[in-house]
């Protein structure tokens, strides 16, 4: 429901009422992160960059990382644009929160798809709470060098 708010109510009005350009980012921390990567999986058109902060991918013997590994094998040809995503989390969290990073990193280096371009990071000696603020500059820089990378494609 609340994607398809998203989709259907929210961006059309900001559409509508605000100069935009192309760029479109979604940023998700913890279960927002999981969402996040929900949203790049079911409608990876809707954004161009996904920045994902410590998600809870870990819940349900790791159903959100299974997910991921099986979208980024048997749907290689969904992503049909440049698109971004940017996963961290912190060194200091719980050790079901890592593992549930390595997966996720596991399954990028493991399935490339040209259209998605990646990066990473982990926050040493951050907590959960931490990571977000410790975040946002790493992503950004990485977005600011694929939207540079980007020679083909006109962002306006």
């Amino acid at each position: 429901m609340f994607l398809a708010f998203i989709e259907q109510e929210l961006l059309p009005y900001i559409a509508a009422n605000y100069k935009l350009t192309s760029q479109r980012g979604l940023i998700g921390f913890s279960a927002g992160g999981s969402f996040t990567l929900y949203t790049l999986q079911t409608k990876p058109q809707l954004f161009n960059a996904y920045f994902v902060f410590s998600p809870a991918a870990w819940y349900d013997d790791m159903t959100v990382t299974k997910q991921f590994d099986t979208f980024l094998k048997t749907n290689v040809n969904s992503i049909k644009q440049p698109t971004f995503l940017y996963i961290t989390v912190g060194g200091a969290e719980h050790s079901l929160m890592l593992a549930a990073y390595n997966n996720l990193v596991t399954s990028l280096a493991k399935h490339p798809n040209s259209w998605l371009k990646w990066g990473n990071t982990i926050n040493i000696n951050a907590d959960h709470n931490q990571t977000p603020a410790l975040s946002v500059d790493k992503a950004l820089l990485n977005y600011t060098e694929f939207l540079g990378s980007q020679t083909n494609t006109s962002f306006n």
